[in-house]
């Protein structure tokens, strides 16, 4: 991975720091992804959550996921990206603070873009593109929310979830994490 930096957890497991930019106050902006390599082959599973930043319940899905799998019950290898956009988490933010952009309608973002898009390049070069199947997590956030599933290019994946409702939008939005997956 490109300037990331690996630490070996043990046991399958480890930790990647994909930096994005440095701030005005000298904070390295960067991602933090949790990878679980099983014991035996098979495919790269990425979930994500937190790209609004005001959509906690991804957090805490993906943290009781890091915690729980167990690398001997895994073929393949599952990457978790709790938090897509912390400075939106900070502010409790749909958007990122800064440029108050939703950052997925980005994707796959820009190097050289508004902060938002620089964070959409690093998920979709650091992220979208090491895995094959991305699972990203959606919530209410501050809004009021209706517990359903997306269909966008698996039926039968999206209904491994078990929603009481399947949505399948007419047309996507551009610039979506899974338009660009």
């Amino acid at each position: 991975m490109t300037g990331a930096n690996v630490i070996e957890l043990g046991a399958g497991r480890s930790r990647r720091f994909a930096p994005i930019t440095s701030l005005a106050s000298g904070f390295e902006l960067g991602l933090t992804i949790h990878v679980i390599r099983g014991t035996r082959p098979g495919p790269a599973v990425g979930i994500s959550a937190m790209i609004h930043g005001d959509e906690l319940d991804g957090l805490l899905i993906a943290r009781e996921l890091v915690e729980s799998l167990d690398p001997s019950d895994l073929r393949g290898s599952v990457s978790i990206l709790g938090v897509a956009n912390p400075l939106a988490m900070e502010g409790v933010s749909r958007n990122t603070p800064i440029d108050m952009l939703d950052m997925n309608r980005l994707f796959p973002g820009s190097p050289d873009g508004w902060l938002s898009e620089q964070q959409a390049y690093a998920i979709a070069h650091e992220f979208i593109d090491t895995i094959e199947v991305l699972v990203d997590i959606h919530c209410g956030g501050t809004f009021p929310w209706v517990d359903y599933c997306y269909v966008i290019n698996d039926e039968a994946l999206s209904r491994a979830f078990l929603p009481a409702l399947l949505y399948k939008p007419a047309t996507t939005y551009s610039g979506t994490t899974a338009t660009y997956a």
